[in-house]
């Protein structure tokens, strides 16, 4: 019953690891169990105008299926799969289609399609292996899907899906040497069903006798290792067995050490699939922490590195930040592989992201290919006009190599097609500035000026526009206008600018003016307007700290701490020592801000609807500007 029930174990094996994926999205969708109303042209219609609407492609595809069309389903999955590839349950979907209209060929072709969409998806594999090993006749095609899927995925912590499905499709045909022989390979991988597979192998060699387990060739390998026996007759079978299972359990060891170590990062993994839903920060800050480890892992197993960028890239497809990090990771390595990951981000998950494309002429450049950097940076501004880092990164680029009058130039057009816009234009005149302070300063300053009256939000402007006139020379006479201009009461600078500029503007006070009692007036306005010393937002983390850390502290801590009668606080005015003018950077972190804090846009419209990562809100993140 067994060898011809294979298909049927195999297929149920395949429907509990699929856990019903289409069904997953079909619950956030509402699609997949209820009737659409639109009907299949307005849905069509739709998807055309909004090719990134998840739920109106499955909407789409339900209509299309009830229709039992062969040529219309297979057009729908076609479209739906070139947007979606990561979706598995509905590569399998697709598959079964084909199926049931009795052409394996054709579903065979369909896993072909999906596994090279996502060559390291464990899932499609083994939904892959399970459709050959339940549907071929010939088991020598069966082993080759199945040794394919493990040189894609057999050394992924969640590989078990598909090793499980090696060794019962074995097991099925009674290969009783071939199912050793599995457990031999994966009991030295760091899968994370490696105790699992070590307990059912011991029992799996209890069954059979040593002979039956392995070849004549292991026997005399282990006949060789084995010491005289002390009777002075030959070591029995199971003698031979008994050592030769002490020796692979040995080998384990260092899988399960490596096992372990991961263990705990595997297990915060609770999204290992795609779906169009964006992942919650501490899914994002646990993958973040993964790679971490595993590329200060020593000594480093660079494989073991890009299979695990590989497997984040599935549920993180749509992050850039994790594109832009792998590439930076291979181009430790290979500058030219950085450049052909960035190429397939920009051409699938993330097509059409400035930040992408920005990264690439990076690398471009890197390797002296100057022609490719400036396509790539003229196609990023195409998407993307006003988005200042691309602006920047654009005249820099021209600046380093037609120079300064190619990079006046990129500004200059900068300026007008920017000029709709209060932000954009702003952070150009912030680096025009900078560009042109060396051949004519007073010139710069006015930029600075003109940026604090077009984009009087920002607190890099205030702070440029600031630290320029300050390092000009002692005294306040200067710099006390743009102070009380930027910390006015009306002003619409955030109070962590204007933190940032009182604590500026009290230094120089301390350090150039001889009038105490001025000095003295500022220091309690500083005190009324930041109690404490700092700004609402440094407060108010600090009271969300302070309510997390009462949250896990014991209860009886808790207890006398509430006991205690709270002592009066006594609030001084802050002790402003002198700094030097290298030291306003400082001011500009204490206030929250970096070089590249003041870019903030507003989120790219490319991306799929309803879905926007926290990461393409900031195109500037980790951007160094100009000095």
């Amino acid at each position: 019953r067994r060898v011809h029930g294979e298909s049927n174990s195999l297929s149920v094996m395949a429907d509990s690891a699929l856990g019903n994926s289409e069904d997953m999205f079909a619950s956030e969708t509402g699609a997949i169990s209820e009737t659409p109303n639109s009907t299949e042209e307005s849905l069509r219609s739709r998807v055309i105008d909004h090719p990134s609407d998840f739920s109106t492609w499955t909407q789409l595809i339900t209509t299309v299926e009830s229709q039992n069309d062969i040529e219309k389903i297979r057009a729908v999955y076609a479209d739906f799969l070139g947007q979606f590839p990561l979706c598995f349950g509905y590569w399998k979907k697709y598959a079964e289609h084909e199926h049931r209209h009795g052409d394996f060929q054709r579903a065979t072709e369909v896993f072909e399609q999906a596994v090279k969409a996502a060559w390291h998806d464990c899932h499609i594999w083994m939904h892959y292996a399970a459709n050959a090993a339940s549907k071929s006749e010939d088991p020598g095609d069966v082993r080759k899907i199945f040794e394919r899927a493990i040189e894609a995925i057999g050394y992924d912590f969640n590989s078990h899906m598909v090793w499980d499905k090696y060794i019962e499709f074995e097991k099925s045909r009674g290969e009783i040497m071939r199912v050793t022989s599995l457990f031999c390979r994966v009991l030295v991988i760091p899968v994370g069903h490696i105790l699992r597979y070590q307990e059912e192998f011991r029992k799996w060699i209890d069954q059979y006798p040593f002979d039956q387990l392995v070849s004549a060739s292991e026997i005399a390998r282990i006949t060789t290792l084995m010491p005289p026996n002390p009777n002075g007759k030959p070591w029995s079978d199971e003698d031979k067995k008994k050592k030769w299972a002490e020796e692979i359990d040995t080998q384990s060891q260092s899988a399960i050490q490596i096992t372990s170590e991961r263990r705990s990062y595997e297990q915060r993994i609770k999204r290992p699939y795609f779906h169009f839903k964006p992942l919650d920060d501490a899914q994002l800050t646990n993958w973040r922490q993964y790679l971490n480890f595993e590329e200060a892992y020593q000594p480093r197993d660079t494989s073991r590195v890009i299979k695990l960028y590989e497997r984040c890239l599935i549920p993180c497809c749509n992050y850039v930040e994790f594109w832009i990090r792998y590439a930076h990771f291979l181009a430790e390595e290979s500058i030219d592989k950085a450049c052909e990951l960035l190429i397939r981000a920009s051409s699938g998950p993330v097509k059409r992201n400035p930040d992408v494309l920005l990264a690439l002429a990076t690398f471009y450049e890197a390797k002296g290919d100057l022609e490719s950097a400036r396509e790539t940076l003229e196609q990023a501004l195409s998407w993307a006009p006003l988005m200042a880092e691309a602006i920047v990164r654009k005249a820099n680029f021209e600046n380093r190599h037609k120079g300064y009058d190619a990079a006046v130039a990129v500004f200059e057009q900068a300026l007008t097609t920017t000029s709709g816009d209060s932000r954009a234009h702003g952070m150009i005149l912030v680096h025009y500035s900078r560009l042109i302070r060396p051949k004519d300063r007073q010139l710069s300053l006015k930029m600075l000026e003109t940026a604090a009256e077009v984009f009087p939000e920002s607190a890099q402007v205030w702070i440029e526009w600031f630290t320029l006139v300050r390092n000009e020379g002692p005294g306040i006479s200067k710099i006390r206008p743009i102070f009380e201009k930027a910390t006015a009461p009306d002003s619409s600078l955030c109070e962590s600018g204007k933190y940032a500029l009182w604590v500026a503007y009290l230094d120089e006070v301390g350090r150039s003016e001889t009038d105490v009692t001025y000095e003295w007036r500022l220091q309690r306005q500083f005190i009324k307007n930041f109690p404490n010393g700092r700004s609402g937002s440094e407060r108010q983390d600090s009271k969300k700290r302070r309510q997390a850390d009462a949250n896990t502290e014991p209860q009886t801590k808790k207890a006398r701490a509430v006991e205690a009668p709270e002592q009066p606080k006594v609030q001084t005015a802050p002790v402003v020592q002198p700094a030097t003018p290298d030291q306003w950077s400082q001011y500009a972190t204490a206030a929250g801000y970096s070089a590249a804090a003041g870019y903030s846009a507003a989120p790219y419209t490319g991306y799929p609807t309803g879905y926007y990562p926290a990461y393409y809100g900031q195109y500037y993140q980790g951007y160094t500007a100009p000095s």
